[in-house]
């Protein structure tokens, strides 16, 4: 039997969903070229949880209820739904909780070439990550992700295989 020397190619699932992402790096963007910090971090979790695009399990039936009819929940309801569900994440490179379960959200756009980002330092959307938010050239979107996974090499820098 053959012993292979590298393991295969694995993409984390945390975004399986091309819209999602996108969604997901709509919300980050507001924030390029500002410094990734805990407070931005924070920003960004709470606008996630906000719009139903990041849905933690401890929750009150009303915020259930809003996110499944797609009704974004009020900044007080962010905030609680954010105080109630701490995160006992860790991500090498960044702080346990928030910080770490960002680094989960947004690696695999990393990955791809979409934005750059580490904590404290400036956050860079790429050409290739504004082209696939361009909300005037929808069709961008097969194009970009199609020259992400062509030029996807497993040797990546953002991952440790």
């Amino acid at each position: 039997m053959p012993t292979y020397k590298y393991k295969p190619l694995l993409f984390t699932t945390t975004m399986r969903n091309p819209e999602r992402l996108k969604d997901f790096l709509t919300v980050l963007m507001e924030f390029d070229g500002k410094v990734l910090t805990n407070e931005i971090i924070e920003s960004v979790a709470k606008a996630l949880i906000k719009k139903g695009l990041y849905k933690p399990t401890r929750v009150s039936p009303i915020v259930k209820n809003k996110w499944e009819n797609e009704i974004e929940i009020s900044e007080k309801e962010t905030e609680q739904v954010f105080a109630e569900n701490p995160q006992s994440h860790k991500e090498a490179g960044f702080d346990k909780g928030w910080p770490s379960r960002f680094d989960t959200w947004f690696k695999i756009a990393k990955e791809l070439g979409f934005v750059w980002y580490w904590q404290n330092e400036i956050i860079k959307f790429s050409e290739s990550g504004k082209l696939l938010l361009d909300k005037e050239k929808p069709e961008n979107e097969l194009m970009v992700f199609a020259n992400a996974f062509a030029k996807y090499q497993r040797c990546n820098p953002f991952r440790r295989v």
